[in-house]
């Protein structure tokens, strides 16, 4: 997927025409959960600054697995 930002218009080939990203898809790229989203829509949050937030949100899964594989190598390290 293309990095999400507050300024791109993102969208998704359906059914041989483009649709743009809904702001529950941005935020399921980012690596939240539904829960996660639908408690931001509850408390009122606009459609538009949802789109803001997953555009400045960082990748959760992608940074777990770095912080994972850099406590593997540091305690291999200790080990040596």
């Amino acid at each position: 997927m293309f990095t999400l930002t507050a300024q791109d218009r993102m969208g998704v080939e359906y059914n041989g025409l483009v649709r743009r990203l809904t702001p529950l898809e941005c935020f399921r790229l980012q690596g939240y959960s539904d829960e996660q989203f639908n408690t931001l829509v509850d408390i009122g949050i606009p459609e538009s600054q949802l789109y803001k937030m997953a555009g400045n949100s960082v990748t959760t899964n992608v940074v777990t697995a770095i912080g994972n594989r850099l406590i593997q190598v540091l305690k291999e390290i200790e080990n040596g």
